[in-house]
């Protein structure tokens, strides 16, 4: 995706979505049945859900495809709404809207330029306790359609699919486990490639085609 032509504000989200191998596309603050009474509700452009036993972490996005929108939002402060339904926020935008000198402190940027997605400026990751009523919203949410098409990670970038538990009948409790983490790493290892390969300048299509299936050669995941 360039920026050598307009590009609407769904368009950008769902590229950033792939990029950040998430679904989690304009998710209502706290659920629509779920939000705190006063709240102002309202969507989190799209939203990262890091999963670990040990600290588990919610990066929040706002994506912004015009400086006067970033401007209102930063001058009526908008976007304190998810510091406390989130680990880490960014502003996720095209080149030239905004600086990094123009992020308010502890916010995080990240930019679209030419070559993909590139992160400006760290987020300060915040101690917070996520909400309960944010964490249900998220295990119930189930992905938004655009165009004809949903972020789901059953389909990576390059074709990766998922295994499904039910087609794994009859085989035994840890060779279960062991192929639906196998097929995990492929689906993780995919989108990385996917997200490095958008970051490198090739000179055509043919190129990027012959830089993933290099890396999927010397790569243990694929075991070759």
């Amino acid at each position: 995706m360039g920026n050598d032509k307009i590009i609407s504000h769904k368009d950008l989200c769902y590229d950033l979505a792939m990029a950040k191998a998430t679904r989690y596309i304009e998710v209502p603050l706290g659920g629509v049945w779920f939000r705190e009474i006063g709240s102002n509700g309202g969507n989190a452009d799209v939203v990262v859900v890091k999963p670990s036993y040990i600290k588990f972490n919610v990066d929040i996005y706002e994506v912004k495809v015009n400086r006067s929108d970033f401007l209102q939002d930063i001058k009526k402060e908008k976007y304190k709404k998810y510091l406390s339904r989130c680990n880490r926020l960014y502003f996720a935008i095209l080149e030239g809207i905004a600086e990094k000198n123009d992020i308010p402190k502890d916010i995080g940027l990240i930019v679209h330029g030419k070559n993909g997605w590139y992160t400006a400026k760290k987020a300060l990751m915040r101690d917070v306790d996520i909400p309960n009523d944010m964490l249900l919203a998220l295990a119930f949410f189930n992905g938004r359609i655009y165009k004809k098409r949903r972020i789901d990670m059953s389909q990576s970038y390059y074709g990766v699919s998922t295994v499904n538990r039910n087609q794994l009948k009859g085989y035994g409790k840890e060779i279960k486990e062991m192929i639906l983490n196998y097929n995990n790493l492929k689906l993780k290892f995919s989108n990385l490639l996917y997200d490095a390969s958008k970051k490198i300048q090739f000179n055509s299509e043919v190129e990027r085609e012959e830089f993933r299936k290099e890396w999927e050669k010397i790569s243990y995941i694929y075991g070759k």
